[in-house]
C-alpha cells in the first residue's frame, strides 16, 4: 500500500526470473493492491554457450503461461531479459486465445504483430 499512497498507477514485477515463478508472485501483489498488476519477466534463467547469455525457453513456451498469469491477477503482461519481438507477439497470440475461449461471443481475431518480409 505504500506504492498505492506515493502514487503508483500500477504494480509490477519484473526480471530475475522464469515465466512461471511469477504466478505466485501476480497473486500475492493482486492480493496486496487494488491497482493493476504488471508482470515483466526473464525468457528463463540464462545459461552462457559460446560466451553469450543464452535462454533456453521458447516464445511459445513463455506465452503458454498467459491462462495462469491472468487467472493470478495479471492486467498487463511483457517480457524482460532474454526476450524479444516474437516473444511480445506469442504473449498476444496466447492472450487472444484465452480472450476467446473466455467470451462466448467471437469477434475478428486481433492483428498480425508479424513484421511484413
Amino acid at each position: 500500500m505504500e506504492l498505492v499512497r506515493a502514487g503508483a498507477c500500477v504494480i509490477d514485477a519484473n526480471c530475475g526470473f522464469g515465466i512461471e515463478a511469477y504466478v505466485p508472485v501476480c497473486a500475492a501483489l493482486a492480493a496486496a493492491t487494488d491497482r493493476p498488476v504488471w508482470i515483466k519477466p526473464n525468457a528463463g534463467l540464462p545459461t552462457i554457450a559460446d560466451g553469450r547469455a543464452v535462454c533456453a525457453v521458447t516464445a511459445e513456451q513463455f506465452a503458454s503461461h498467459v491462462p495462469a498469469l491472468i487467472a493470478a491477477g495479471a492486467r498487463f503482461i511483457g517480457g524482460c531479459c532474454g526476450t524479444t519481438p516474437v516473444f511480445v507477439a506469442a504473449l498476444h497470440r496466447h492472450f487472444a486465445i484465452h480472450q476467446r475461449a473466455q467470451c462466448p461471443v467471437r469477434g475478428p481475431s486481433p492483428p498480425s504483430l508479424e513484421r511484413p518480409r
